[in-house]
């Protein structure tokens, strides 16, 4: 396949194709982005990282639950780019909810008070 190439030759040719099927990848990737929300991912983070974060001071400690519910729905009145708020899951010491910043683009959180546990994750569904 690499006729007169040594071993090292070989495999920086394997990792410059590699990488270069990815770059392509992600150039398509901010592309869709672009056209489906109308700005480019810098702009979008951009704009967030401009937002001031809604915690009081270096030592706040994680919501229980409860007081969870309560933040998506604060959060998406103080932030413009939150458009919804939709509860997928609550009990006494659960939550787990959605803000939706646009279709197919939201945050998930998940608290749950038994285990000390609490996720956020940043979903953006390509196939919406």
């Amino acid at each position: 396949m690499f006729p007169n190439l040594s071993l090292d030759q070989v495999i920086a040719e394997l990792l410059l194709e590699r990488a270069q099927k990815n770059l392509i990848k992600y150039q398509v990737a901010a592309r869709q982005f672009e056209a489906k929300y109308g700005r480019s991912f810098d702009a979008f983070r951009q704009m967030i990282l401009n937002t001031e974060p809604s915690f009081q001071g270096p030592e706040r400690k994680h919501m229980n639950a409860a007081e969870l519910l309560h933040g998506p729905q604060q959060e998406s009145q103080r932030r413009a780019y939150f458009t919804r708020v939709e509860v997928l899951d609550q009990s006494a010491s659960l939550v787990k909810a959605r803000l939706h910043i646009a279709p197919g683009l939201f945050v998930q959180v998940y608290r749950n008070d038994s285990f000390d546990t609490t996720n956020l994750v940043l979903i953006h569904n390509t196939d919406l």
